[in-house]
């Protein structure tokens, strides 16, 4: 029985079309996100803890400085 190689080489992706915003589908969503939350989903209030945090990482994470895993909690 041959042994398999192990993959030493990737196999570049053919070219793929750039996936472009459609600023009409964009603002529809933004306007249909709130009521779909609240009615649809039962959301009522976001809360987030340690704001100061969050944006600090953030901004280090778009400069380059590190890099970043956001987790999130629900019941």
């Amino acid at each position: 029985m041959k042994v398999p190689r192990p993959v030493s080489r990737t196999i570049p992706s053919p070219n793929q079309a750039r996936p472009g915003l459609r600023p009409w589908l964009y603002w529809l969503l933004r306007f249909i996100a709130g009521p779909y939350l609240r009615l649809g989903l039962g959301i009522s209030r976001v809360r987030v803890v340690h704001r100061d945090r969050i944006v600090s990482a953030l901004k280090q994470f778009y400069s380059g400085k590190n890099r970043l895993i956001l987790a999130f909690r629900h019941p």
